[in-house]
Formats: C-alpha cells, structure tokens, sequence
C-alpha cells in the first residue's frame, strides 16, 4: 500500500503519519523539509530550496528547481539533484547519486556500498564527489562522445584529489568540470573510491585508465 500526498502551495514541512508505508510526496514552490517512511518513498520536492529525507528503504529523492539536500540513508538510493548546486549524500546502499543536468555545482556524498555517480557536463563549476567507504563505485560521465575527450590533473589547492575535466574546461582555468576527493589518498584508488569510469557504453578502471594499475 502506498499513501500519497501533495504539499498544499502554504504547507513548508511534511513527515511520513504512518512510517510502516511507502509514500509518494510531492512538495511546491517553498523550501520544502519532507520526511519519509521506512519503506520505499518517491519524494518530489518541486520548485524551491529544499531538503529531503528518504529515511530507511529504496528510496527515489528528486530536489526539483532550486538549492536541494537530499539524504537517502540506509537502502538502494536513487538520488536526483535537479537544477540548481544541490548535495546528495546516498549513505548505506547502493546508491545512484545524479547531480542532474542543472548546470551548477553539485556535491555527491555516497557512503557504504557499491555507489553510481552520475556527472554532466554542462555544469557549471566543479562539482565535488567524495566517498571515503564506498566499494566498486562507479562515475558515469555524460555530454562527452570519448573518455578521450577527459583530460586529468591533481587539484592546484590538494594534490590528493583527482580534477576530471575538457579542453573547453581548461581554456576556463579549470573552473570546470569533476573533483574526486582524497583519490590520491592511501593505497591503490585511494580514500577517493572510485574504481570505473563510464563514457557512453564504455567502461574501464579508472585506476587502470590512468595507468597507475
């Protein structure tokens, strides 16, 4: 059974009555704190800068229009930024994390299990990927026709952090494109924790791809 509810265009905050149901919970144009159950939830935020709390369960978080926190918990997570510089943190599970083809600076945070992150880019700024517990993450690269396209250089203010980014990129002084936190950090892929790499339907190591395997 799964209850549904739609914010009224005056209501800003809304929490799940009945945790022990899956919920679809659609927010408005405010800055929306939505709360959800313990099963899965599909949670909308709509327009505004809002936050949202997947709580327990496989759950589906789109932010929307606007500035967005999204925090997915424990469970298989579908998180979605939208437009606008949102942070998505995917925490316990398997977790796909899509900053959204927004054209800002997102923030993706995974946490435990085998994490999708999904990158655009025509975003804006750098968008930061950081995941010290992650296992067999993924980064998948969109608005590029080659992983030949993808140029990589240490971070100019951390050297442990890995900067994916274009030639277009790079005439703009880098101020574009994907960090991956503390890759450089420990052994192997590093703190960072992003083993593959995917640009259209290819999918490599990204270890190996940059020949340190």
């Amino acid at each position: 059974m799964m209850g549904v509810y739609v914010l009224p265009s005056t209501q800003y905050n809304w929490g799940a009555s009945n945790v022990n149901e899956s919920w679809s919970v659609y927010g408005n144009s405010l800055d929306n704190y939505i709360i959800g159950g313990n099963l899965g939830d599909y949670i909308d935020g709509g327009a505004g800068n809002d936050t949202l709390d997947g709580n327990p369960g496989n759950d589906t978080l789109n932010g929307g229009a606007g500035n967005d926190t999204l925090y997915g918990w424990t469970g298989d997570d579908n998180l979605i930024g939208g437009s606008g510089e949102d942070w998505l943190e995917g925490e316990a599970g398997n977790d796909t994390l899509n900053g959204g083809a927004s054209g800002f600076r997102d923030v993706l945070l995974g946490g435990d299990g085998s994490d999708t992150y999904i990158h655009y880019y025509n975003d804006t700024g750098l968008s930061w990927i950081a995941d010290g517990s992650g296992t067999s993450d993924k980064l998948i690269i969109n608005d590029v026709s080659s992983i030949y396209d993808l140029r990589f250089a240490l971070d100019s203010s951390n050297a442990n952090n890995l900067v994916i980014y274009t030639d277009a990129d790079a005439a703009n002084g880098i101020s574009d494109g994907v960090v991956i936190q503390d890759y450089f950090s420990g052994a192997g892929h590093g703190a960072g924790e992003v083993e593959y790499i995917q640009v259209g339907s290819y999918t490599t190591s990204l270890w190996g791809f940059l020949g340190l395997s």
